[in-house]
């Protein structure tokens, strides 16, 4: 296939979707602001929008790492050094005005527990169910073959069938393997314009000089085609649900209206249980397993966890000092809570007696007895060690060994683990809590021999 400038401009296919973010976003501007040190992207009128350069280069990299496209077909659709491509995504923006919210973190220091001085950082991010505008143009030249035009077709289909995301593994933005930019697709609609037919031309026309809704002046033409063929990269995956054993904190600043020192982190109303909290406590548990068993846990877990010199600043050779994070953590509403307000105060150690003006309270998130908390992890790629690894700290948080919020040292942010969903490639496990007895379907011996396969690397 030949796309030389001297091609003839035939047509144009255009693309329009509707996408909505399930999750938060976040896009920055990559400069810090008076208030926060990540800025999301904002148009003219302060509204958050997703730049096509972004959306176009997540959806490249999915490709390549998911999808069995010929090289040469993407390099066309997307563009490759100096070649212009044949496709042009425009910014998607909101249908309504964003709402963005401030999220804070802070670093913790692996041997003290603590927060690191000077570690604390916030951020801005969207809140979910926005819902954006994607428009996607393709010039067709007559140089194009029937032949490649079936593999642009193969590739839209294919294209919509990753931002149908039913698996959630596409997500864009920053901090994605920490549940971050989860995006689904509402509506597909495809327009093919020859323009040889002077119809067309004239739709065409009404589109770039009017900015027409021209997708209701002509019949959507159908997408019948095949995606590609989807890589065999496996995934280790764990969806399980808990149970609050009687408190729980996800913490976060309050606003002005509120009434405590300290709330529950929420999302449009809702409390959630981050991803960014819940991976630094179980990546925070996995070294303690690790160094327990006389490992180096914070070398091992790199490859897994991802890692970053955050210690040496020069830029130079920037990406050699990253390994990106293989282990996702999705961020899940919290649900069957009562929220209650707790006071609090400060005791001297020395006197026993109470510390002047140190009363404090929060807002905890109280049991109702029921399923609350939802976990769910996906690991990509996954060797059998890092799967009895994670099958180690699912036991940890199953059993109330392991907290995963505030106030853990009067006994709150502990869960009791109620029923889990294990899948590894084509094989699934069902766990089950009856009262006492812990119910397991399929091969647990199987489960086991990952917990073997990782005490075994540990010693080699």
């Amino acid at each position: 296939m030949n796309n030389e400038c001297s091609n003839k401009l035939i047509g144009k296919w255009l693309i329009k979707a509707t996408i909505e973010n399930k999750t938060p976003i976040i896009i920055g501007t990559g400069k810090q602001s008076g208030w926060v040190d990540t800025e999301v992207i904002k148009d003219e009128h302060g509204n958050f929008y997703i730049p096509g350069t972004s959306f176009k280069g997540a959806l490249r990299h999915f490709l390549v790492e998911n999808y069995e496209v010929p090289k040469d077909i993407l390099n066309i659709f997307f563009g490759y050094q100096d070649n212009q491509a044949l496709s042009t995504f425009f910014d998607l923006k909101a249908d309504k005005k964003t709402v963005i919210n401030i999220r804070d973190g802070v670093a913790i220091d692996i041997k003290t527990n603590m927060a690191k001085k000077g570690a604390k950082y916030d951020y801005e991010i969207v809140e979910p169910e926005h819902v954006f505008v994607l428009n996607m143009e393709l010039n067709l030249f007559s140089g194009h073959t029937d032949s490649f035009k079936k593999d642009l077709l193969k590739l839209l289909a294919t294209i919509k069938q990753i931002l149908e995301n039913q698996n959630e593994h596409f997500a864009v933005g920053a901090m994605t393997t920490k549940g971050f930019g989860v995006i689904k697709l509402k509506e597909f609609n495809f327009l093919n314009l020859n323009f040889s037919n002077p119809d067309d031309s004239k739709i065409w026309f009404e589109y770039i000089l009017q900015n027409a809704d021209v997708f209701n002046k002509k019949s959507i033409d159908p997408i019948d085609y095949e995606p590609f063929s989807v890589k065999s990269n496996k995934i280790f995956s764990i969806s399980a649900c808990f149970k609050i054993k009687s408190s729980l904190l996800i913490g976060c600043e309050p606003d002005t209206n509120d009434i405590a020192d300290k709330v529950p982190l929420k999302s449009n109303g809702k409390p959630v249980l981050s991803g960014t909290s819940l991976k630094g406590v179980i990546r925070s548990r996995a070294i303690r397993i690790i160094n327990t068993l006389n490992g180096n846990g914070e070398e091992l877990i790199k490859e897994t966890f991802g890692w970053a010199d955050t210690e040496n600043t020069n830029a130079e050779n920037k990406e050699a000092k990253k390994i990106k994070s293989r282990l996702i953590v999705k961020e899940t509403i919290i649900e069957n809570t009562v929220e209650k307000l707790k006071n609090g105060i400060k005791i001297n150690r020395f006197t026993g007696g109470t510390i002047d003006s140190a009363l404090f309270n929060a807002i905890l998130l109280w049991s109702k007895g029921q399923d609350a908390v939802h976990i769910n992890l996906q690991l990509k790629n996954p060797k059998n060690w890092e799967k009895g690894l994670l099958l180690l700290i699912l036991k940890d948080l199953w059993t109330s060994d392991l907290a995963i919020g505030a106030d853990k040292a009067r006994g709150a942010s502990v869960l009791i683990g109620s029923k889990a969903e294990i899948t590894d490639g084509n094989q699934s496990y069902t766990l089950e809590q009856k009262e006492a007895h812990l119910e397991i379907t399929s091969d647990k011996n199987k489960l086991e021999s990952y917990v073997t396969d990782f005490i075994n690397h540990l010693n080699n």
